[in-house]
């Protein structure tokens, strides 16, 4: 799993790097591991920094760690998401933006 969610830690790293005002970049305080089994169904692990990550070294680190607590899932994986919340930098229209990115 910590292979296909490589291309997916880039992928969101990358939009970080452009998401803020004039393509500045931005951090995120909250990683989130989206899960979603064989039989459809859908589990989120999180965790929420003191400081904000934007490097994907730092979202695969966080990836892994997620993927093991509480522990590594039992029933195969059909799809892995990965997604930055709690942003520093851009809003839009007053609300907080969210990248994620979905691969089956």
């Amino acid at each position: 799993m910590l292979s296909r969610l490589e291309p997916i830690a880039g992928r969101v790293s990358g939009r970080l790097e452009s998401a803020g005002p004039e393509g500045t970049p931005v951090r995120g305080r909250t990683v989130t591991l989206k899960l979603k089994s064989h039989d459809h169904d859908v589990s989120t692990r999180q965790t929420t920094l003191r400081r904000a990550v934007r490097s994907e070294e730092d979202l695969m680190r966080l990836a892994e760690r997620l993927l093991g607590r509480p522990h590594p899932p039992e029933e195969p994986v059909r799809l892995l998401g990965l997604s930055v919340s709690s942003l520093t930098g851009r809003k839009e229209g007053g609300k907080q933006l969210e990248l994620d990115f979905d691969q089956a």
